[in-house]
């Protein structure tokens, strides 16, 4: 990963709303989910289910999803890019997560996993097991053919909802090029290599 991608003028952030419909297509459907009379569930729920469940899924409208598994090459990727923010951001007050640490988007539902996400104090979290991100300052997907169009579509949609977040990332796994966006932005993505850390506190 090149130093340049993290060195540009102020962390800014996402895209238009839209409506969580494409990600069926990109998806596998949670068992607990499927069937002839569909099951919903509450976030409540969802977060039960969640915190002894072996794989991540997201949730939404009362609907739970498995999400895909990564590959070699896509968690050596978020890992870098996880290694290379954490060293930016030594001395600040944010902290960078890898994978695992679910983010929810209050104004939506949407609870889900970003590969990489960055947050700044005062960090916000759902509850007291404190594994539910609320305010995100940046977030990185590592882009996979299986999930490419809803990770630019209804997915990084979702994201702009978040009121703290101001950049999204989207890193290309199979060739060598990253696309960034504002959270103000209206006309969508633009390759760039604006930094993601240097207006975070």
């Amino acid at each position: 990963m090149r130093a340049g991608i993290l060195a540009g003028p102020r962390c800014v952030g996402l895209w238009p709303a839209m409506i969580y419909s494409n990600a069926d297509a990109y998806l596998r459907e949670d068992a607990l989910s499927t069937g002839a009379a569909r099951v919903t569930y509450t976030p409540a729920e969802y977060l039960e289910l969640e915190r002894a469940a072996e794989r991540k899924s997201e949730y939404l409208d009362g609907r739970i999803r498995a999400m895909t598994g990564a590959s070699r090459a896509h968690n050596l990727i978020a890992l870098n890019i996880g290694a290379e923010l954490r060293t930016q951001l030594r001395g600040r007050s944010c902290e960078a997560y890898v994978a695992d640490m679910r983010v929810k988007v209050s104004s939506t539902g949407l609870y889900t996993y970003p590969d990489v996400v960055v947050a700044c104090e005062p960090i916000q979290l759902e509850d007291a097991y404190l594994d539910t991100l609320l305010n995100p300052t940046v977030i990185v997907e590592v882009l996979s053919p299986s999930t490419e169009a809803y990770d630019r579509g209804d997915k990084l949609a979702q994201y702009r909802r978040l009121e703290s977040l101001r950049e999204c990332l989207l890193w290309h796994r199979t060739r060598p090029e990253a696309s960034a966006t504002s959270a103000r932005a209206t006309s969508g993505f633009v390759p760039s290599t604006a930094g993601l850390t240097r207006s975070c506190p």
